[in-house]
């Protein structure tokens, strides 16, 4: 009897010490938090050829395809960090913040509609920063577990550059090296889970798709002569991303 009141003892306490380890690992969703992410990026910038102009002459003929994808791809880096407010029992609500960098370029050899066998022109598209600003909402599928969605705005920042060296398989008469900026924004939505590994340390896994809207450019409208050799282009730009997180709650 004896060994039997022992042995249901010590079951309540091994029980106990495992509620209580249980209860110090699950996560408190309600706070602030912040941490760093490794993402893997990738961009389209969805190039058109619009005009092929060569002043005083009449617009040039698009000859083949005028759309290439210059999106690049690649590895970025970034901080995270925002606030969740509990709003039901296992139901979570705030906002979610990030800022990412990296430098990822395509290269295309060739001017898309000029139609040209064999072209000696560059246009080149680089991802740099980009940055987001976002509601989310989650839900604690266990006490260590939130999956969440989340749905905002998105800041990317591109660099183009244009090189046509007037050459006898160029596009134009007159050697050119133009290079450009666009700061894209646009709506961003997506999915993720975080979990909660150890006493306020999460990782967390999210992906999320930007449309950014397009941008109409003119290449070369200056020099030496106005109008010669113009190229007028539209881009389209959108991100996907897949982000992996480490994070620390406060």
């Amino acid at each position: 009897m004896t060994g039997l009141v022992r042995a249901i003892l010590g079951g309540s306490l091994l029980a106990s010490s495992l509620a209580v380890s249980q209860v110090s690992i699950a996560a408190d969703w309600a706070r602030y938090y912040g941490g760093l992410s490794l993402s893997s990026q990738s961009a389209k910038a969805g190039w058109q050829t619009t005009g092929l102009q060569s002043a005083p002459f009449p617009a040039f003929p698009i000859a083949t395809n005028p759309n290439e994808n210059l999106g690049p791809s690649g590895a970025r880096y970034g901080i995270y960090g925002g606030k969740n407010w509990q709003i039901a029992e296992r139901w979570f609500a705030g906002i979610d913040a990030s800022v990412g960098s990296g430098s990822k370029g395509r290269t295309l050899s060739a001017t898309p509609g000029y139609g040209f066998p064999s072209q000696s022109d560059s246009i080149s598209v680089t991802s740099k920063w980009n940055s987001s600003l976002d509601a989310r909402a989650g839900y604690a599928v266990t006490p260590d577990v939130l999956a969440f969605g989340i749905v905002g705005y998105s800041w990317q920042r591109f660099d183009g550059n244009y090189v046509c060296p007037a050459n006898l398989t160029s596009w134009c008469l007159f050697p050119h090296d133009e290079s450009k900026s666009w700061t894209r924004s646009g709506l961003e939505y997506g999915v993720g889970a975080e979990w909660a590994f150890a006493a306020r340390w999460t990782a967390r896994a999210d992906y999320r798709f930007a449309n950014l809207g397009s941008t109409a450019d003119g290449w070369f409208p200056g020099a030496p002569v106005p109008g010669l050799d113009t190229v007028s282009s539209k881009i389209n730009f959108k991100t996907q991303t897949l982000n992996l997180g480490v994070g620390y709650q406060f």
